[in-house]
């Protein structure tokens, strides 16, 4: 039996294919590192976009309503023979449920406790 001395070239193939394994599994790690990193970034920034809009959102509402309650306040148009107290009671108590349904309607989100 002879024993065949270990080759020289066999063993710089090994530790070839050992360094650029781990060179490859660094650069995926790090890769892995900066996506993690860029996808917080991300979600930070839509939540605060998220956020903003739904304030934005308030803002109009909040002006929709005014326009509504404005338009609601003008005064009735009316032949003075129909303007009877119980006529203008009944407009008046439809008038105090339109406002309460547009209320109910265009309510204001608390932006922070629903997207926070």
């Amino acid at each position: 039996m002879t024993v065949v001395p270990p080759s020289k070239t066999g063993d710089r193939i090994v530790a070839a294919f050992v360094t650029v394994t781990l060179a490859l599994l660094g650069v995926l790690v790090g890769l892995i590192i900066y996506l993690v990193i860029r996808v917080s970034s991300v979600q930070g920034t839509v939540h605060t976009q998220t956020i903003s809009a739904c304030e934005q959102s308030n803002t109009n509402r909040a002006e929709e309503v005014q326009f509504i309650h404005a338009i609601l306040a003008l005064p009735a148009i009316a032949d003075p023979q129909f303007e009877t107290p119980a006529n203008r009671a009944a407009q008046v108590g439809q008038v105090a449920r339109i406002k309460s349904e547009v209320g109910a309607a265009y309510a204001l989100h608390d932006c922070t406790a629903q997207y926070g």
